[in-house]
């Protein structure tokens, strides 16, 4: 376990500490800017694509936990990590999408929405409230899918200022890797380090003054 633990960790950190600087270059090559205008606080263009880098290391070490962890410690089903994996992936296909051709809000929304459906039909859901009160089907789902959107879109709104919402991603995943930690959840613990690990490696291009944006 200390191992995996090390090997998810680290390995997280420098995959996106050293992939960034690429996915830096590939803005420049591309022209995939965000452009300096009036109601932005950056002063020149700035590469976008940020986001590709975390989402390549911490999709690389969620399945290296899922495939490498004993699966007495997984408390999901082939079922569900597939639908998590896949949730993920396609959240991560529309940003990009979105950062590149600039599609509408109510396309991203609507897709947002099937893809939370999605994700809730494979067997990721709130289920119950503090634990003891098994939530009805519909309210399940509805729940599931608001809290999905909520999140994702909140996360993406405060990406306006330098190490903002990496930041608070980074601060929000080390309080549930303590929490997993204390539950005795070794499965989730290691995916929040995974996460936490990507956003420490990307922080450094996205700290005051940032090089990099992390995009949609």
């Amino acid at each position: 376990m200390t191992s995996l633990i090390l090997i998810t960790g680290a390995g997280s950190f420098v995959l996106a500490l050293a992939l960034t600087p690429w996915v830096m270059w590939l803005c420049k090559r591309l022209s995939l800017y965000d452009k300096a205008d009036a109601r932005k606080v950056h002063r020149g263009d700035m590469p976008r694509l940020g986001g590709v880098s975390l989402f390549i290391a911490t999709m690389a070490f969620i399945i290296f936990v899922s495939a490498f962890l004993d699966s007495a410690y997984i408390p999901l089903s082939r079922m569900q990590i597939t639908g998590f994996l896949v949730g993920a992936a396609l959240y991560f296909a529309l940003g990009l999408a979105d950062d590149i051709y600039h599609l509408s809000a109510k396309l991203k929304f609507v897709l947002q929405i099937l893809f939370a459906i999605g994700v809730a039909w494979a067997g990721i859901s709130i289920g119950t409230l503090f634990g003891t009160v098994t939530l009805p089907v519909w309210l399940n789902y509805s729940l599931t899918v608001f809290w999905i959107v909520g999140i994702v879109n909140t996360i993406n709104f405060i990406d306006g200022l330098d190490g903002l919402s990496a930041g608070i991603s980074a601060i929000s995943f080390l309080a549930i890797l303590v929490l997993s930690l204390v539950r005795g959840d070794y499965y989730f613990c290691l995916v929040s380090l995974a996460v936490l690990g990507a956003l420490l490696g990307f922080l450094p291009y996205n700290f005051y003054p940032a090089r990099v944006f992390i995009g949609d």
